[in-house]
């Protein structure tokens, strides 16, 4: 017998607000008010699926934002699904985010917890889960033609 429980959207949203307690939130800026629109996209695994977004309000019609992402705050990193993130990369709205910040949504991974810090001048982001044992760092890489103790200035990696 399989046993199915559910939450009410209160008790959803008080969950997902005690998470977010534990985590400072990445935040993101406010994208140009010419993304005010809706655009419909196709489903990637089910093509009779399309979704509808927008990427100013950071709002989409899919399942998994509707029952979770909804309740991030509305400039927080949290808050995008993979509707958004590739629509995001594929209008160039991206470009109006810092480098360190495309990188995080370009790399398609999606921890719940983003820390931004910085360190001899250059920021880094942490990526990671409460209940895992493992971060991920998005720091720059070295180049040629860096010095060996300077600050890295190629590409987030």
């Amino acid at each position: 017998m399989a046993v199915r429980f559910y939450f009410s959207p209160r008790k959803r949203a008080r969950r997902i607000h005690e998470e977010n307690a534990r985590c400072i939130p990445f935040t993101l800026p406010q994208i140009a008010e010419s993304f005010n629109q809706t655009i419909f996209i196709q489903s990637k695994i089910k093509s009779y699926r399309k979704y509808k977004i927008n990427l100013f309000k950071r709002t989409c019609t899919c399942r998994r934002f509707k029952r979770h992402r909804r309740y991030y705050p509305m400039n927080d990193i949290q808050r995008l699904c993979r509707h958004q993130r590739r629509e995001l990369i594929k209008s160039k709205a991206i470009s109006h985010f810092d480098e360190l910040t495309q990188a995080i949504i370009l790399f398609k991974i999606r921890d719940r917890c983003y820390t931004r810090l910085t360190i001899d001048g250059d920021d880094i982001a942490i990526g990671y889960h409460p209940k895992n044992d493992f971060v991920r760092i998005f720091t720059r890489r070295l180049t040629e033609d860096d010095p060996e103790e300077g600050p890295a200035t190629g590409a987030y990696d």
